[in-house]
């Protein structure tokens, strides 16, 4: 069992849209698969937030898909202090997979100008624990 968590996507500060760095959590043939933790962490934040995984050893664009329904923020009946949500949100699947990574979008929104602080929040981090 694990205790430790590995950071999948970090502050996303002024992006548009991100994609974490990959993290490589199969073990090989043979195994039944994992139970996986996620933690979402944001602030202010309207967009979405898309945890994806892979079969494949080595994934094109195309083998990534979402291992659950994407994260939308602000979530439906969430009371508002600001324009967008701050919260922790976090979920639990079991799967065997051979990629795990997190990917942020914020389809819709215009683009945020250069030099200009960031209107729509930002993903502070999104973590991933596993444990077999």
């Amino acid at each position: 069992m694990s205790f430790t968590s590995t950071l999948l996507l970090g502050n996303t500060e002024n992006a548009n849209a991100l994609i974490g760095t990959p993290i490589r959590v199969d073990e090989g043939y043979g195994h039944t698969g994992r139970v996986y933790t996620v933690a979402v962490h944001v602030s202010n934040f309207l967009g979405a937030v898309h945890i994806e995984a892979a079969l494949v050893g080595d994934p094109t664009p195309d083998d990534w898909f979402n291992v659950i329904a994407p994260f939308r923020f602000p979530r439906p009946d969430t009371v508002l202090q600001n324009l967008g949500e701050s919260a922790v949100v976090g979920f639990t699947v079991s799967g065997n997979y051979a990629w795990i990574r997190a990917r942020m979008e914020r389809d819709g929104l215009p683009e945020i100008p250069t030099g200009i602080p960031n209107p729509y929040g930002f993903v502070d981090r999104v973590l991933l624990n596993a444990s077999y």
